[in-house]
C-alpha cells in the first residue's frame, strides 16, 4: 500500500485477472469478494486518517468572560434547555473561529451537561456526562458520521446515543434514563461543574489520542459495522 492509502495494481496483475475470468467464469464470485475486501480496507484506512486528523491536536476550549446569548436557530434550543430546568454555565470559545462556540448548561439535580454546538451553518444540541475511570456518555443530534467518531474505542465505558435532528426534550429524557441505569450498575458520574469541564475534555482527548496511537480506536470489525449502519458504541433511538 502506498502512502496515499491506495492499493496499487500493476498492469500485469490486471491482465492476469482478465485472463482468469475469460478462462473460468467461476472466478467471478471470488473476484467480487476480493474487490469488496480491498474497498473495505481502503475505506478503513481513510477512516483512520480522518479520525487521526480530527484528533491531531487537543481541543482548544476556554470559557468566555460572559454569557453569549444564542441567536438564530440556537435561540430556540436555548429556550428549550431552560424550560427543562437546565441552568446556563457559560460559553466555551472555540479557538480560531469567532462564529463557533458552545453554550453549556447544567442539569438542576444530576451530573449532566446540556449544550448547544453552534456553527455558522448549524446549531446542534447534545447532552454529556463523564464517569470515573474515563467513561463518557454522549446523547446527541449529530449526524451519524460524527457520532461514530465520538464513539471510538478507548478501552473505557463509552456510549453515544444518537437521535438525528433530536430536540433537547428527547435528548434529556434518553440521557437521564441511561445515567440512572449506569448509576444502578455501580458507575460513578463526575460532577458537572463549570470549573471541571475543560479538564474533562482534555482528559478525554488524551484517552482518544492514546487509543489512536495504539491502533485500537478504529478496529476493522468496528469499521465494517459502522459501514452497515450498525456502529459499535452507538445507540440510535
Amino acid at each position: 500500500m502506498d502512502r496515499s492509502g491506495r492499493l496499487p495494481l500493476s498492469a500485469p496483475a490486471l491482465a492476469l485477472v482478465g485472463v482468469a475470468l475469460v478462462v473460468n467464469p467461476l472466478w467471478y464470485p471470488l473476484l467480487a469478494v476480493v474487490l469488496l475486501m480491498v474497498l473495505a480496507l481502503i475505506g478503513w484506512k481513510r477512516e483512520q486518517g480522518r479520525v487521526a486528523r480530527f484528533y491531531s491536536r487537543p481541543p482548544s476550549r476556554e470559557w468566555a468572560s460572559g454569557w453569549r446569548t444564542p441567536s438564530g436557530p440556537a435561540a430556540d434550543l436555548d429556550r428549550e434547555w431552560r424550560d427543562l430546568g437546565y441552568q446556563p454555565l457559560g460559553t466555551l470559545r472555540v479557538e480560531g473561529s469567532p462564529d463557533r462556540y458552545e453554550s453549556v448548561y447544567a442539569h438542576p439535580t444530576l451530573p449532566i451537561y446540556g449544550a448547544i454546538s453552534v456553527r455558522p451553518d448549524r446549531a446542534v444540541p447534545y447532552v454529556l456526562t463523564f464517569w470515573e475511570g474515563g467513561g463518557s456518555l454522549l446523547t446527541t443530534a449529530l449526524p451519524l458520521a460524527e457520532a461514530r467518531a465520538a464513539a471510538l474505542d478507548t478501552g473505557t465505558p463509552r456510549l453515544v446515543q444518537l437521535r438525528v435532528a433530536g430536540r433537547p426534550l428527547a435528548l434529556d429524557g434518553q440521557h437521564v434514563g441511561t445515567v440512572k441505569a449506569w448509576a444502578l450498575g455501580k458507575r460513578t458520574a463526575l460532577p458537572a461543574t463549570r470549573e471541571a469541564l475543560v479538564g474533562y475534555l482534555a482528559d478525554d482527548y488524551g484517552r482518544v489520542h492514546a487509543a489512536l496511537k495504539s491502533g485500537r480506536a478504529v478496529p476493522f470489525p468496528g469499521y465494517l459495522r459502522g459501514v452497515m449502519a450498525r456502529p459499535e458504541r452507538v445507540l440510535t433511538f
